[in-house]
């Protein structure tokens, strides 16, 4: 699904609104890309976003379809 944000104020519509709830509800499918955490690897996951918070900016990226 892909979502596009035009501006800052952009609102999500009510299907993209029900699509993030019903995804809410679905269990996590770990595989051999994306491996389960082990608690070491959440512990250090855990320190990297205390020492570097998310920033409350919203990043943009532009994607031209060749």
């Amino acid at each position: 699904m892909i979502y596009e944000l035009s501006t800052k104020d952009a609102k999500l519509t009510a299907s993209e609104r029900e699509a993030l709830k019903k995804a809410k509800s679905m269990p996590v499918i770990y595989d051999d890309d994306s491996p389960e955490m082990t608690p070491e690897m959440e512990q250090a996951f855990i320190a990297a976003r205390k020492k570097k918070p998310f920033s409350k900016e919203l990043a943009t990226t532009e994607y031209k379809a060749m």
